[in-house]
């Protein structure tokens, strides 16, 4: 699948569905230090930091130091950090040096990739923006607990009269061989009389 852009704002990164985010471009002249979070971050220059964010697209001419946060990250150019995504995409000049987990990974001929490969989706998605963290549906209730007196705690733990304890025999060893290493046999010492 090939990364488009629409109207200059809006990527495309599934077929027929589209949506609109915020872009963030930072040019082949510029290198930025430090992280960096938006919508839409896409990098033709060079970023010393972490990147996080809904989509992130390094550029052919991209570099980033840094670890990658996002729900759709396309590498066209070179990420030296780990990659962490819903779906990932390296395209044929693109390197990730630093793993790469999501649990859909494109590869194309000719890309380099060094380090670990993980499917499994991450513990922590990327937060976005412009959301903000879900309200829990639970609420915490008390729980009875119940209380015995100390009488019958004790009596509880004691062991009872009428109930013999069983113990707990050693495994027998079978016999040993007497050791007859010290004896000599002569001839004519024989028991035959």
């Amino acid at each position: 699948m090939e990364w488009q852009l629409a109207n200059n704002r809006t990527p495309q990164t599934h077929p027929g569905k589209s949506f609109h985010l915020d872009r963030t471009y930072i040019d082949a002249q510029t290198t930025v230090q430090g992280s960096l979070e938006g919508n839409y971050l896409e990098v033709a220059g060079r970023v010393q930091g972490q990147l996080i964010g809904q989509v992130v697209h390094v550029a052919a001419s991209g570099h980033v130091e840094g670890g990658i946060t996002a729900d759709d990250v396309h590498v066209s150019g070179t990420v030296e950090g780990p990659i962490r995504a819903a779906r990932v995409q390296v395209a044929n000049e693109g390197q990730a040096l630093g793993g790469i987990q999501a649990p859909s990974i494109s590869l194309a001929d000719g890309c380099t990739i060094h380090g670990r490969l993980d499917s499994r989706p991450p513990e922590t998605a990327a937060p976005p923006a412009h959301r903000t963290a879900p309200t829990p549906s639970w609420v915490p209730r008390a729980v009875p607990i119940p209380v015995q007196s100390h009488e019958e705690t004790t009596k509880s733990q004691m062991p009872s009269e009428a109930t013999p304890r069983r113990q707990r025999r050693a495994p027998r060893k079978p016999p040993r061989a007497p050791d007859l290493s010290h004896m000599t046999l002569t001839p004519g010492d024989s028991d035959e009389r």
